[in-house]
């Protein structure tokens, strides 16, 4: 497998030759031409040695893990506030970012932005290898498990509309909710109150087919 390093966020990626991107949709091709991170166009990428095909967290760089991999969503779709809180407690690796954001189609401002995190501290925490606090890795856990609630329904005979989990989550947090008087879903992340808020809402969206 051909890897690729993005030289300003340090995020690995898998090499995807020019054939056929231009049939893209304008969505896919943005992906494939700038880092899903931090948005450096891929033309300035540095190739780096081959290597075989691993498991995430496998290939040994101090870098990040690739964006060719996807975050696994549905497992967390059924997490129990008591078992995000327990897995929050040693820290989600920084490197872990990077696909959460390829997986919820937002750049690195937009994820720093959820957990109270400047965007140069991503890609800093990266290089050091460095983990985020229970605090903010509790929230990343929580819209990762809202996501994956969303990705469980598609799978369901009911689901009433074909949506990208990540993306519709990404743009629900993003946008006015009348339920929340007008307010955006994202300024509710900061407690875990409010987060159940959110909680409810997700749920009910679910039984109305995400509308």
């Amino acid at each position: 497998m051909k890897l690729s390093l993005c030289p300003h966020c340090r995020t690995i990626h898998q090499v995807v030759g020019p054939t056929g991107i231009t049939e893209l949709s304008e969505e896919a091709r943005s992906r494939r031409l700038r880092c899903a991170l931090c948005s450096t166009r891929t033309v300035e990428f540095r190739q780096i040695a081959d290597a075989p095909d691993t498991a995430p967290g496998e290939f040994g760089y101090p870098a990040a893990v690739t964006c060719a991999f996807e975050v696994q969503f549905a497992h967390w779709a059924n997490a129990t506030t008591g078992d995000i809180i327990l897995a929050s407690q040693d820290g989600l690796p920084f490197y872990q970012l990077t696909r959460l954001a390829r997986g919820l189609r937002v750049d690195g401002a937009t994820l720093g932005k959820w957990v109270d995190l400047e965007a140069d501290a991503i890609p800093a925490g990266i290089r050091k290898w460095a983990s985020l606090d229970a605090e903010r890795t509790e929230v990343l856990l929580f819209i990762a498990s809202l996501t994956g609630r969303i990705e469980l329904a598609q799978n369901t005979a009911g689901a009433r509309l074909a949506v990208d989990p990540g993306l519709w989550m990404s743009t629900w947090l993003r946008r006015a909710n009348k339920e929340l008087d007008g307010r955006l879903p994202e300024e509710f992340l900061c407690s875990q109150s409010r987060r159940e808020v959110l909680n409810d809402l997700v749920a009910q969206a679910v039984q109305r087919g995400y509308g």
